[in-house]
């Protein structure tokens, strides 16, 4: 068994009033900015096409995303790299940068 400690980020949310819920996230990479205000109700399952979008984005660079910082903010403002992709298909392209629009995606 490993010994290592996992970075954990605790955030309460409504989903319906007066019913908390404690979402454990396991790692920042794929946690949308919006998760982690509490006031504020969203629907999770659509969190969850942001946190999918980043899956593919580090797929396509080839690297994992950072935890936190510059890029890490860049991310959720939709500043990708994309661009620095050779013969990467439109499509695609346009599929990360909506996946990545947390605020059409997280709120209801």
């Amino acid at each position: 068994m490993s010994s290592k400690k996992r970075n954990c980020v605790k955030t309460r949310t409504v989903t319906s009033p007066p019913d908390l819920v404690l979402i454990w996230i396991l790692d920042s990479r794929y946690l949308p900015i919006e998760l982690l205000n509490p006031s504020t109700n969203r629907d999770l399952t659509k969190c969850d096409v942001f946190s999918l979008g980043c899956t593919v984005y580090e797929i396509i660079l080839g690297e994992k995303l950072p935890k936190n910082g510059k890029e890490w903010i860049a991310i959720r403002e939709g500043k990708l790299r994309l661009g620095e992709i050779e013969l990467l298909p439109t499509e695609l392209e346009d599929l990360v940068q909506m996946m990545l629009q947390v605020s059409s995606f997280c709120f209801y």
